[in-house]
């Protein structure tokens, strides 16, 4: 065999070898397979491509349960998806934001869950059915103060508002300190909802002073932003941190031993979905409020 065949032959052995390892590293002999399901109910989903003011809305209750059952998430990707998404479908329970599916012309770009993204497919070659503005809205100004104004339109916003806040907010914050060895370190550095970490009752008391004063809107739960490991595991501590979403400002400034940082927001966007075209006398009630319209 000459030097060229024998280059040949050992990069074909080479390939065997790493589809072969690739094949045994996905399959049940050395990985647990870890499958997850969505936990909330959708009651609305908005199917919305950039640069478009035409959307599709669906609300049948039963047909978004049989699309949400053929979601399948695994810890490994067969194939790996590919660019970016050509619409999205914003998913919503409640009017609130729960998800964001990544929808594709050629759905076998998440071929790791074809059944899923076939749907998702299916659901970007449906006729338009609403007109969707995209809207800026200040903060403050909340999704029934439009509702309100509008009547029967949607307002849908484009984000959660842990990740795009509507209105004023404060942030408290605390050091825990713990042995990071102990079971109380291995809670310290996770976030959870506000009462199933010990440490997170000092919270409580101003949560209750926010109540009282009648400025609470709602709560967060608590994420733990850093946390310091000591190499002897004594003496470690983590970073705590609630958001209180307000009306207002509170009257005070300090409390106990919190950190508190007060913002009054910076806006938020969303979708106003109408069965027509948006008329003037709208327009006109919209941006009386302060909201703008497009996507900037």
């Amino acid at each position: 065999m000459d030097k060229k065949k024998r280059l040949v032959f050992g990069l074909f052995i080479c390939m065997v070898i790493v589809v072969c390892g690739i094949y045994i590293l996905n399959s049940d002999l050395l990985v647990e397979k870890v499958y997850g399901k969505t936990e909330w109910k959708a009651d609305a989903l908005l199917v919305f491509r950039t640069g478009t003011d035409r959307g599709t809305l669906i609300s049948n209750p039963m047909e978004i349960a049989d699309i949400q059952k053929s979601y399948k998430w695994t810890n490994f990707h067969i194939e790996c998806c590919v660019g970016a998404p050509d619409f999205r479908v914003y998913v919503y329970q409640d009017g609130e934001p729960v998800s964001v599916w990544h929808g594709f012309n050629e759905p076998n770009n998440e071929a790791y869950n074809r059944d899923f993204a076939r749907r998702i497919s299916e659901l970007g070659k449906r006729p338009p059915n609403v007109w969707v503005s995209e809207v800026t809205v200040p903060s403050g100004v909340y999704t029934e103060d439009i509702a309100a104004t509008l009547g029967h339109n949607v307002i849908l916003p484009l984000r959660s508002e842990e990740r795009d806040a509507r209105g004023p907010y404060l942030i408290a914050t605390y050091k825990a300190f713990f042995d990071r060895n102990s079971a109380m370190g291995e809670a310290a550095v996770k976030d959870s909802p506000l009462g199933e970490f010990s440490g997170d009752d000092i919270f409580i008391p101003l949560q209750e002073a926010l109540i009282q004063e009648g400025v609470l809107r709602h709560t967060s739960s608590v994420d733990c932003n850093k946390w310091y490991g000591s190499s002897f595991g004594i003496d470690s501590y983590a970073e705590r941190s609630i958001t209180f979403y307000l009306e207002r400002q509170p009257s005070f400034y300090e409390f106990g031993s919190l950190t508190l940082e007060y913002s009054d927001g910076d806006g938020w966007k969303g979708f106003i979905v109408t069965e027509t075209s948006l008329n003037e006398s709208t327009r006109e009630m919209i941006q009386e409020m302060g909201i703008t319209i497009g996507s900037k």
